[in-house]
């Protein structure tokens, strides 16, 4: 039924296609939920339910819905890159198909119906083998890619040690954090942490606790106020009990909480506290790069991802990390979202106007170049009629800027506009001069004026095809597919609180270092979660903090780490041996040997755990 459904919805859409460009992103949605919506049908049967896959899957041990669904029901849509499998010949994938423009059926794109259970047919096989081929060679590739990607995060991290202040420090005392995740708390301990809020059964009326709207997040938020100061600060205690007091009865304005069962739980909390507290000395630096590293094997090495709702492919996974980790210049996908206020149809399509990029041989009517009297000039007059019916307001300016931008045959000419009739009169030659153009220099001018005029941008930064619209009562999201922030600014109606982009180098010209770090936290979790990989963000706030202390963003390359550390011994230890250590010899110089890796080299005592211990002599 399930089947039938969608391939009804597949139909409806292929007829749409024939008129939307966007027909390819609804049907590749539609393929994509087909599986879940067959997993979620096996785990409701009732019939299934002594099944030892079921077992399996409903428990957490092992498997997915998915491969309930692919061993039992329906196998799916092959997808490569992406994408569903291109026509390779005419109008159709393998050339024994039969070729008609009014068939549409999946099944000759790469969708599978038959289950593993029912067996494939050579049709059937010969596309899962083209997947399943993709997989592999992304298995061979990614081990390397992420294993240098840890390598790189244990070499830049490790170092990273908590001292007797609970601050985040490098071994030659330089400051990260200067508490540790903003709580000292163990990123280790959460979870016992999470586990005290549903400890105090015993206590009446406290369990509306466990029922009110507090997430995770809340709750271990709620929690970590009491690290902040002194564990024995009466009136902090005070402050805290009332503040529960009120929030837990506004959360549950039906049952009033009591007084003293509050201050009850909060002096408990308060004992169990500081057991959560991270011990000095601990290694957190290398903590975090395992805690990153190792799940990093675990994902996909060329992830493609919808951007929630468009049909922009956003490159994820690994190469998405490791342009986060190199601070790369040029990114695979750069977007910009923003949202803008909806009031109308027409307020919608002036925003659209003013986004997508328009072209100055879509508007020019025509030009004239006239010869008088030994003067040249140019006219060209714009289509006044179709202009105002789009309610599109032309800047001259900046116009005749772009024109002048050109060459320097343009930069040196002269230009005259007048709004009201949308027309610009261009003076190759000063008027003054008096010369004569000869046949050859006029057709220059011709073909220069068909040359460079029909692909100047006159308004809009991105291609129609880069941008993905989202409609909704109040207003409408925005996805493009480039990184002109500052563009986004000059739009009317737009929402600046909602101004997003993913270029991390983008947002530090922008915003500022502070903002950078907190994209690079946001695109770091959202690439994990996408993957259903959970990673406690203590670990990514530390990634991101050592890449932008100094106050500028370095890479976690050897050019970035040579920039945080200057201890040779270290830089030797990651890449280029030789260079480094003859570089160190000739420039004479010296290092103290503080890090963990010069420690092991030289056979000393590494500066974490107990080795943080030192005494200090008096001469």
């Amino acid at each position: 039924y399930v089947i039938h459904t969608k391939k009804q919805s597949f139909e409806q859409s292929y007829k749409k296609g024939r008129k939307e460009k966007h027909s390819e992103s609804s049907i590749q949605k539609i393929f994509s939920i087909l599986r879940e919506e067959l997993g979620n049908s096996l785990l409701i049967f009732d019939k299934f339910s002594e099944n030892s896959g079921k077992i399996m899957t409903s428990s957490g041990s092992k498997g997915s819905k998915n491969n309930l669904s692919q061993m039992t029901l329906c196998l799916g849509q092959q997808f490569i890159g992406g994408e569903r499998i291109k026509k390779g010949f005419l109008k159709r994938v393998l050339p024994h198909f039969y070729y008609s423009k009014l068939i549409c059926n999946p099944s000759q794109n790469g969708f599978i119906q038959k289950s593993f259970l029912h067996g494939l047919n050579s049709v059937d096989f010969f596309f899962h083998s083209i997947a399943g081929r993709e997989g592999l060679i992304d298995t061979a590739i990614k081990t390397s890619e992420t294993g240098y990607l840890q390598r790189r995060l244990m070499k830049t991290l490790e170092d990273i040690v908590i001292y007797y202040d609970y601050s985040a420090r490098t071994s030659d005392g330089r400051l990260i954090q200067p508490k540790f995740g903003l709580d000292c708390i163990n990123p280790g301990k959460i979870s016992s942490l999470f586990g005290l809020n549903n400890s105090y059964q015993e206590i009446k009326k406290f369990y509306a606790w466990k029922e009110n709207n507090l997430n995770f997040s809340e709750r271990e938020t709620f929690l970590r106020s009491f690290s902040f100061v002194d564990m024995d600060s009466i009136p902090f205690f005070l402050k805290i009990r009332d503040f529960a007091y009120g929030f837990f009865n506004m959360k549950n304005l039906k049952k009033k909480i009591n007084f003293l069962d509050i201050e009850k739980n909060m002096k408990k909390i308060l004992e169990n506290c500081s057991k959560f507290k991270i011990e000095p000395g601990s290694s957190v630096g290398a903590l975090a790069a395992q805690s990153i590293g190792e799940p990093g094997t675990q994902m996909t090495l060329q992830t493609f991802h919808h951007a929630g709702i468009s049909d922009l492919n956003i490159t994820q996974g690994v190469p998405r990390i490791n342009e986060i980790m190199n601070a790369s210049r040029k990114i695979l996908s750069p977007i910009v979202s923003f949202d803008f206020f909806n009031y109308g149809k027409k307020n919608f399509f002036q925003c659209k106007l003013q986004i997508e990029k328009i072209y100055f041989g879509e508007i020019c009517d025509r030009f004239d170049i006239i010869i008088d009297s030994g003067l040249i000039f140019i006219d060209i007059f714009f289509k006044k009629i179709f202009l105002n019916k789009l309610g599109l307001n032309l800047n001259f300016k900046r116009i005749i800027q772009k024109i002048g931008q050109i060459n320097s045959f343009w930069n040196k000419s002269r230009f005259f506009y007048q709004k009201s009739n949308y027309f610009i009169r261009i003076f190759p030659s000063k008027p003054t001069e008096k010369k004569i153009f000869s046949y050859i220099e006029f057709l220059k001018i011709i073909n220069s004026c068909k040359k460079d005029f029909s692909q100047l941008e006159v308004c809009g930064f991105s291609d129609p095809k880069n941008i993905s619209f989202f409609q909704k009562p109040k207003f409408s999201s925005v996805f493009c597919l480039n990184s002109k922030l500052l563009d986004v600014f000059d739009l009317l109606f737009v929402n600046l609180q909602s101004i997003y982009c993913n270029h991390i180098l983008m947002i530090l010209e922008t915003f500022g270092i502070e903002a950078s770090r907190k994209v690079i936290i946001i695109e770091i979790q959202k690439i994990f979660r996408l993957q259903n990989i959970s990673i406690n963000q203590k670990h990514f706030f530390l990634l991101a903090e050592i890449m932008t202390f100094q106050g500028k963003i370095l890479g976690i390359t050897r050019y970035g780490i040579s920039k945080m550390k200057e201890n040779k011994l270290v830089l030797a230890s990651f890449e280029k041996t030789m260079e480094t250590l003859f570089s160190a010899a000739f420039k004479n110089s010296k290092d103290k040997i503080l890090g963990v890796s010069e420690s092991i080299i030289l056979g000393r005592k590494p500066p974490n755990g107990t080795g943080l211990v030192t005494l200090i002599s008096q001469k």
